[in-house]
């Protein structure tokens, strides 16, 4: 096919940037078959839809149109976008992606992206040899990278700490761009007994807590169907989806389904609606439950989760696998159920805080390269949350 065999969307993308640069954003992010990586693809574009975003890797086509014309006549500026990118070690190709693009346009914005926490890598390493340690040599060269950046902000509390720490000192917080979605109104809803779950299989998890995770989540929806609650498990990617259903199947009861729609954000973030509780072990699971102003409860695999959850002021509701115990987990549930409206209101208020946080970022990145902010916004359209769901 040659190196120049391009599908139609991308084409069209390019065209776009050759007739104004100035617009064009080479982007790296998380570009999986996932909802998380899908939503916060769509929001970063949703809220900036006067730039030419396109992602970009350091492949064999992108070398060859940089060596024909050069990358800038397409590209101004390179990006990163949101997702847990910052310190991922050299060979996954986020950090080597980042250094040829910096090398080759002007250094924009990172917004809101993630941090992974060194020693939790170090932790996963000792563990695991297989898995690439956070070597020094990786952390020199992203701070390197990121110290180029015009504007650079981070999901939370926890990555803003550990970037401090290795001598970036004015990182902003703006929280994940996710939460661009963010419901506008915090509507009345009588509680019922519908509960969303999401249950992971994908390493890595804090310590050896995979195994015992998945037989406490497993345990904890025995419990609810038995308590009489609906019980729709969510995956959030392809992945995830066989764990589910074969969790359904074991347990046998009409009560507990599978939502098979997850790469659609649209659906998944309506059927997170529809959910009178959420408990849940991926990260953007629980960040759709907050958009949706669905009562949710964190199961934190990763440092990631913690991140977010502290950034929210929502540490009471994040149990880390590694500490998860059945008891406590239910407990917790039924303390919710009983009593939903605070965490509500909660979850409504600091949505609010971080969407606006995220638009003053928007906006300010825009003008500094001379496009004016959008007079509305463009979103997804989300049904109520009604009792009628």
């Amino acid at each position: 096919m040659g190196p120049f065999a391009l599908k139609l969307e991308t084409i069209q993308l390019l065209l776009r940037a050759y007739r104004d640069p100035s617009r064009g954003i080479a982007i790296i992010r998380c570009k999986q078959d996932n909802f998380g990586d899908i939503l916060v693809e769509d929001a970063i574009e949703a809220m900036l839809p006067e730039m030419a975003i396109q992602t970009l890797a350091k492949t064999s086509k992108t070398q060859a149109l940089d060596k024909l014309v050069g990358l800038r006549r397409f590209y101004k500026y390179c990006a990163l976008g949101g997702g847990t990118l910052i310190f991922a070690p050299r060979g996954i190709g986020w950090l080597e992606n980042l250094e040829y693009l910096v090398q080759r346009t002007t250094p924009l914005f990172a917004f809101g992206t993630g941090v992974i926490d060194p020693e939790f890598l170090h932790a996963q390493h000792e563990r695991s040899p297989e898995r690439p340690p956070a070597d020094p040599e990786s952390l020199a060269a992203w701070i390197a990278c990121l110290s180029h950046f015009k504007f650079l902000s981070v999901r939370g509390v926890e990555s803003q700490r550990i970037l401090t720490e290795h001598g970036l000192p004015d990182v902003e917080i703006v929280g994940d761009p996710a939460l661009f979605y963010a419901r506008q109104t915090l509507e009345p809803r009588s509680p019922g007994r519908r509960i969303g779950v999401n249950v992971s299989d994908q390493p890595p998890f804090w310590g050896d807590s995979l195994p015992s995770t998945i037989e406490k989540m497993t345990a904890t929806i025995r419990l609810l169907e038995q308590d009489g609650w609906t019980v729709t498990l969510l995956p959030t990617m392809p992945e995830e989806e066989p764990l589910s259903r074969a969790l359904a199947g074991e347990i046998g009861s009409s009560r507990v389904s599978v939502f098979r729609d997850y790469l659609n954000a649209r659906r998944f973030l309506e059927v997170v609606s529809d959910q009178d509780l959420l408990v849940g072990v991926k990260l953007h699971s629980v960040i759709a439950a907050c958009c949706m102003t669905t009562p949710a409860v964190m199961i934190g695999y990763q440092p990631k989760c913690h991140d977010f959850m502290r950034t929210m002021d929502l540490e009471e509701y994040l149990i880390r696998t590694d500490h998860l115990d059945l008891d406590d987990l239910m407990s917790l549930i039924r303390e919710v159920h009983a009593d939903p409206e605070p965490l509500r209101r909660r979850q409504f208020t600091r949505c609010k805080v971080y969407r606006s946080r995220l638009l003053n970022f928007r906006d300010r990145v825009l003008e500094s390269v001379g496009i004016a902010a959008p007079e509305k916004d463009r979103s997804l359209s989300y049904p109520s949350a009604t009792a009628t769901n």
